[in-house]
């Protein structure tokens, strides 16, 4: 599970600080409206954090974009 608050599009990207289950500490990502490979975010680190974690924030900032998802602060969870 995963928390992305602060959610905000500026310009031509929607930004947002990514927070892994479980963490205080977050990392701010963000993602082109245009180009979904200019994804800019890194891991914050935190212990039961895995690199599938930011690729579900990363999804979630795609379906925003896609107008999928409003441009909101929310709570992404899978199995």
């Amino acid at each position: 599970m995963i928390y992305l608050k602060k959610v905000r599009k500026e310009k031509d990207r929607i930004h947002a600080n990514y927070y892994p289950e479980d963490s205080k500490v977050c990392k701010e990502i963000s993602i082109s409206i245009e180009n979904f490979d200019d994804f800019q975010g890194e891991l914050v680190g935190g212990e039961l954090e895995t690199r599938s974690h930011l690729g579900h924030a990363k999804t979630t900032l795609i379906e925003m974009a896609k107008g999928e998802r409003k441009i909101r602060d929310c709570t992404v969870m899978w199995y």
